[in-house]
């Protein structure tokens, strides 16, 4: 039975709510039940899941930066045809998304409860609860400068359990950004969208581009992005976790997915001194 619950825990952050809000309005990514793409991604995230974690008989999931839920009702999913007994908990700052993380679960047919809950990633570990897996998937992480990123990672060692894994999905933006098409200054953002690069914030080394809708050239937001790649990533989960390793995309055919971080066995005294740091 999925449980309707829609919680609002809201708190401070690096992210501009507002800002996010309005870029995932225009940009060409496809989450949404619904749409073609995002329901081959779906089957492909469940596939992937059954192959890459070793389920126990029950499990409390959790989606951080989740946007629709799609990679969480994926998992919840993929334990289901294993016959494990789950529950998911759906988090991100923009509460539009998560309005259709039940219908995800209604199109998977999923059994276990499904709650969703308003919180930036780096306050998980203030819902008081404690996770067998946690997610942080749809290559969220330019969104986080490193300080936040290690927040993030940080909370989350405090929510997960010892026996738990965290998974983070993650490209490789040296090589895909600046080595195989460079960095450009000005970029279609598929077919309703363009941007352009506006500046560099040397204090969180993140990039700053300005989006605009198209057809009109109506400004929309300005864009931080943080150009992570998969090796600097695990390197920052190894602070956290005591076992990281990498499955990298060409190893689980990642046509639909990037390359996954697998973090284990959190290092829970260091996790609590960096989430107090300001």
């Amino acid at each position: 039975m999925i449980s309707l619950i829609t919680m609002t825990k809201t708190t401070g952050g690096e992210i501009m709510k507002e800002d996010l809000k309005r870029v995932y309005e225009v940009f060409p990514w496809k989450m949404r039940p619904g749409e073609r793409e995002a329901h081959v991604r779906f089957r492909h995230l469940v596939e992937l899941f059954k192959e890459i974690v070793d389920f126990p008989e029950k499990i409390h999931i959790l989606d951080i930066a989740s946007g629709t839920g799609i990679a969480g009702v994926a998992m919840m999913k993929a334990a289901e045809e294993r016959r494990v007994e789950t529950s998911l908990c759906a988090t991100d700052i923009r509460e539009d998304d998560l309005k259709w993380v039940h219908k995800w679960a209604d199109l998977a047919g999923v059994s276990g409860d499904v709650e969703t809950m308003v919180i930036d990633a780096s306050k998980v570990h203030e819902i008081g609860e404690i996770f067998d897996i946690v997610i942080l998937w749809g290559s969220s992480t330019p969104h986080f400068s490193p300080d936040h990123l290690l927040k993030v990672f940080s909370s989350v060692a405090l929510t997960i359990k010892d026996t738990g894994i965290f998974l983070v999905e993650e490209i490789d933006r040296t090589f895909r950004v600046f080595l195989t098409r460079g960095y450009k200054e000005f970029l279609m953002e598929g077919e309703n969208a363009v941007s352009f690069h506006s500046g560099y914030d040397h204090t969180t080394s993140m990039f700053i581009r300005k989006l605009y809708k198209l057809p009109g050239f109506e400004y929309v937001s300005d864009m931080r992005v943080k150009m992570w790649d998969t090796p600097t990533v695990a390197a920052f989960g190894k602070t956290l976790f005591r076992n990281v390793k990498i499955a990298w995309s060409y190893e689980h055919g990642g046509k639909e997915c990037g390359d996954v971080i697998i973090m284990k066995d959190p290092r829970r005294n260091i996790a609590s001194e960096i989430v107090e740091l300001k």
